[in-house]
């Protein structure tokens, strides 16, 4: 039989039916189309039937020697792959990208960008417990446990200058500031220059305590103190009488209400004025040379004499 058939239709016609002849059976051959309700696309290379992968594909190309081409559409724009996603290269080869035209590591590099274009991929390291690794500088930061370190060192530490004859010389910096030293223990000095000098300086030390207890200058070895009432009549600080080797120190009581006179002419209606609180030091040989006076009322004096 020859292929297609023809059928009456109303009105007397006829119409053809494309078909195809497979072995004396009639093949029905069918044109697609696709849309809506009362339209219809007809499905060619520009308007393609539409296909929704609902659970995504897995496809395996065999048998094929030429390079396969994937764009995201007919204008030959950039494929987006979202989610995760694993590329690897088959067993025992490697990954290879190649374009329209195949690419060799002999003569074709690929490079790879960071994500704010630099040439570098960035990285961060993280510890077990998901972490980052800090760093310090262009160095990662690291914590060192559970280390032992056994070292032996001499005992005998020798501190020499440059040149075996030379003393050693301790400054400070190029800007001259100078190094505090603290030393402890006992030191042995066996510079004969700083023993001589220490020498000297004892003998003029002994040498000036002997002219000074010549002349009467000398410590004291006893010392009085004592508290009195002043009243508005002249009264002696000390009365008895007390020979002094440095003088003596005098305070009104911080209590007072008044001002308390001090003078040496036995009279003291006037002299010098002690607030309360307030001291003055006298250099006098004997204290009984001392008279107070109280401005008004009754006021508290102390003494130190030595």
């Amino acid at each position: 039989m020859a292929n297609n058939l023809i059928i009456n239709i109303a009105g007397g016609n006829t119409a053809t039916i494309a078909t195809n002849d497979v072995a004396g059976a009639q093949y029905q051959v069918f044109k697609m189309a696709y849309g809506n309700t009362g339209s219809a696309t007809m499905v060619t290379s520009s308007t393609p039937f539409p296909v929704t992968l609902s659970s995504g594909v897995t496809a395996n190309i065999v048998n094929f020697t030429d390079p396969v081409i994937v764009v995201g559409n007919s204008a030959g724009d950039a494929v987006f792959v979202q989610g995760t996603v694993s590329i690897q290269g088959v067993s025992g080869a490697p990954l290879a990208v190649t374009g329209g035209i195949p690419r060799s590591y002999t003569k074709d590099s690929i490079a790879v960008y960071g994500y704010n274009g630099n040439s570098f991929i960035q990285a961060t390291l993280v510890g077990s417990g998901g972490a980052a690794i800090g760093m310090s500088g262009s160095a990662i930061r690291v914590s060192v446990q559970d280390i032992t370190v056994t070292a032996s060192i001499n005992p005998v530490i020798y501190i020499q200058n440059y040149g075996s004859t030379s003393a050693i010389r301790v400054e400070g910096n190029s800007g001259g500031y100078p190094v505090n030293v603290g030393v402890c223990g006992t030191v042995n000095i066996y510079d004969t220059n700083i023993t001589n000098g220490l020498t000297a300086i004892y003998g003029e030390i002994v040498d000036l305590n002997n002219n000074l207890s010549t002349i009467g200058i000398s410590r004291p070895t006893t010392f009085i103190s004592g508290r009195m009432t002043a009243t508005t009549g002249v009264t002696f600080m000390y009365g008895a009488g007390y020979t002094t080797g440095n003088g003596v120190q005098v305070k009104a009581s911080s209590a007072n209400t008044d001002i308390v006179y001090i003078n040496s002419d036995g009279i003291a209606t006037v002299g010098y004025e002690l607030d309360p609180g307030e001291n003055i030091f006298i250099d006098v040989i004997n204290i009984n040379t001392i008279y107070v006076r109280a401005k008004s009322s009754s006021q508290i004096i102390s003494y130190l004499a030595s």
